[in-house]
């Protein structure tokens, strides 16, 4: 679930900030694309908030696809 956009979480400026469900993300999930119900791209993940002595991550941050494929010059295809 989106919980803000163009946000500040965990100390810094993102796109796109998630609660996801657990049991959450996890180191190496960076990367991971986001899509919506629809199947369209939303967001690259970027970070989760890191909590001692839990596994998983709820909250989490992520650039915009849109973003993604200017800074890139490419467009992203799904399908």
């Amino acid at each position: 679930m989106v919980v803000g956009v163009e946000a500040v979480a965990m100390g810094e400026r993102c796109d796109v900030v998630l609660n996801v469900d657990p049991p959450g993300t996890f180191r190496g999930d960076s990367g991971i694309l986001w899509i919506t119900q629809d199947g369209r791209a939303a967001a690259l993940h970027a970070r989760g908030e890191v909590m001692a002595g839990v596994h998983g991550s709820r909250l989490t941050s992520a650039m915009s696809a849109n973003r993604v494929g200017d800074s890139l010059g490419v467009q992203l295809l799904l399908g």
